[in-house]
């Protein structure tokens, strides 16, 4: 069964609970990187003084072009597996993430690796303490990795990708389940199991906000909206909260029209324009979508299983959703979102489906070995991939 179902029963049971219930940034690097601490038992509470000192934000990253050879419905049939990244390793893949500019690939999978895209070398790796389920998000400026759970806990630690050094801890909270910056950098937040969203501010580490800290749906899901500091936080309940990450303020609530009973959102995504919202109805096996603040359907297939991640295309053409369905146990279904109807499903690809932000890679997990129970990271493009990939003489 090996690390997939660990997995599973992990954020399974995460889920089941919240059911039954009802100073991050971009910055060049802390003066000096500090000795992360351990803890045999979680605090209580969130520690409201991190350890490590002040992180100069760096201007955020300038995002690419589309690709002439971007990933689109039209051209899917042309998809095909050019390239795979890392040794094979026994934990599986908890996210993969490119920085704005697409120069670097970063993978959470017991330790923190990065490559330089598109050649896909290996250039460093950050270890970490956190093992199996590891939530992890990149500042915008590239320079910052903002991880979840050290030592099982509830800890957020912010790493320096550039030098591997540990710039800030803060310390206390339940279990992480989702991490995000705000479009500037000047802000981090990390939605946990108990439905609280701490907000802290990058620079100084200053705790601003618990956010619905008395919430008994849980958080199972947490974005930024890509260019105003609101917050968009999903749980146990058919509600997703529109939160000001600054004040504090709860601004509105995106619901459902008579919803399933039970039904509870897990992943959440802004479209890359800010103008929708997709949030995974986990058990429902389904897709929820508002457009400007209004409901706008659910996107549903027969052959469908429980929404592990979901994301958007650079362009929102595309909608990938990560299932536990189909031959192999998992598949990733890719979503036509003008048409609204399913382009194609990878069933040799699984766990993870993140987009390049020129839209012209596709990175998934795939499974190593007799037992297929290592992973390694796969490069899907757009056949012929060498008018993209630059060739390397030997």
């Amino acid at each position: 069964m090996g690390h997939k179902l660990l997995l599973v029963v992990c954020f399974g049971l995460i889920l089941l609970a919240t059911l039954f219930l009802a100073n991050v940034g971009g910055g060049r690097e802390a003066e000096n990187s500090i000795t992360p601490l351990t803890s045999a038992t979680p605090l209580p509470t969130v520690n409201p003084t991190p350890f490590g000192g002040t992180i100069t934000i760096g201007t955020p990253l300038s995002t690419p072009e589309l690709a002439p050879l971007a990933i689109i419905p039209s051209n899917l049939d042309r998809l095909s597996e050019v390239r795979r990244l890392g040794t094979p390793k026994s934990l599986g893949v908890s996210d993969v993430l490119f920085t704005r500019d697409g120069q670097k690939l970063v993978a959470s999978w017991g330790d923190l690796t990065i490559w330089q895209m598109p050649e896909g070398e290996e250039i460093s790796f950050i270890p970490l303490s956190s093992p199996i389920w590891t939530p992890f998000a990149l500042s915008p400026d590239g320079q910052i990795a903002a991880v979840g759970n050290h030592e099982s806990l509830g800890w957020v630690e912010l790493w320096n990708i550039s030098t591997q050094q540990l710039a800030r801890q803060h310390q206390g909270g339940q279990q992480v389940v989702a991490l995000g910056f705000n479009a500037a950098g000047t802000l981090i937040a990390a939605g946990r199991t108990d439905g609280s969203i701490t907000v802290w501010e990058v620079a100084t580490g200053s705790l601003l906000h618990e956010l619905q800290k008395n919430s008994l749906s849980g958080c199972m899901g947490m974005a930024f909206h890509p260019t105003r500091d609101e917050i968009a936080a999903s749980g146990g309940g058919n509600t997703v909260r529109i939160w000001n990450a600054w004040s504090g303020v709860l601004e509105g609530e995106l619901t459902i029209p008579n919803p399933p009973a039970g039904c509870g959102l897990s992943s959440i995504a802004y479209r890359p324009d800010g103008e929708a919202l997709a949030a995974a109805m986990f058990w429902e096996k389904s897709i929820a979508l508002w457009e400007d603040g209004t409901f706008a359907g659910i996107l549903s297939h027969a052959d469908g299983g429980t929404i592990w991640k979901i994301a958007w295309s650079p362009d929102g053409k595309l909608l990938s959703s990560v299932e536990n369905a189909g031959p192999s146990g998992q598949q990733i279904v890719l979503w036509d979102m003008q048409a609204h109807k399913i382009t194609t499903t990878l069933e040799e690809w699984r766990e993870v489906a993140s987009f390049s932000p020129d839209g012209a890679i596709l990175i998934t997990e795939g499974l190593e070995g007799k037992e297929n129970l290592n992973s390694t990271l796969r490069i899907i493009t757009i056949i012929p991939f060498r008018l993209y990939f630059p060739v390397t003489a030997k």
